[in-house]
């Protein structure tokens, strides 16, 4: 589908030139020049298409041939990837989904389909689902594909937010030495 086709009938024998006609279908965006035995055209809807090719001579001899064509459906063309940039904290997970474009403009939801890769697996591993699980801080592009066509999203994994956990401190008394020691957690370390 989409994609230009050409192929000839071909025959021997009997007395030219030739005359070429057709009992059945074509696939859609297909002729037939009844001169040159010429099939051309660009098809617009996959599918198996059953046909007899007949052939006359200049004479009175004919002959027939049962034939078929296999339309494939439109080639892929691209594949985006949703979300494109997003921001995950560590410890997160990010569910990315692939749509698939082809050459006749129908897209499709390929993410069960795909082969998805992270280019940095210790920043972020994804599975056959497209689930990505960040396991340390930093960046990674996150690739889908299919055949010959891949699309790309990237993935920053950042530090959880900055908290001070420390709630209370104990108390003093005048004379007496003091320790106590305040608590953070999330960020970048050190502190």
């Amino acid at each position: 589908v989409t994609v230009a086709y050409a192929g000839t009938l071909a025959a021997t024998g009997g007395t030219p030139p030739y005359t070429w006609s057709l009992i059945g279908t074509l696939p859609p965006g297909l002729v037939l020049d009844s001169g040159t035995g010429a099939l051309s055209g660009t098809p617009t809807a996959a599918g198996t298409y059953a046909f007899t090719a007949q052939l006359s001579d200049a004479g009175t001899q004919t002959a027939s041939q049962a034939l078929q064509i296999e339309v494939a459906p439109a080639p892929l063309v691209s594949i985006a990837i949703t979300p494109s940039n997003p921001s995950v904290v560590i410890g997160g997970t990010q569910a990315f989904t692939a749509t698939g474009t082809y050459a006749d403009a129908t897209s499709q939801d390929l993410t069960a389909q795909v082969a998805w890769t992270s280019s940095s697996p210790a920043v972020a591993s994804i599975g056959a689902s497209g689930l990505a699980t960040t396991l340390s801080v930093g960046a990674t592009t996150i690739t889908a594909t299919l055949g010959p066509v891949s699309g790309n999203a990237s993935l920053t994994v950042t530090p959880p937010p900055l908290a001070i956990t420390t709630a209370t401190l104990p108390g003093g008394t005048v004379t007496v030495a003091y320790a106590g020691t305040l608590a953070a957690t999330g960020g970048t370390p050190p502190y």
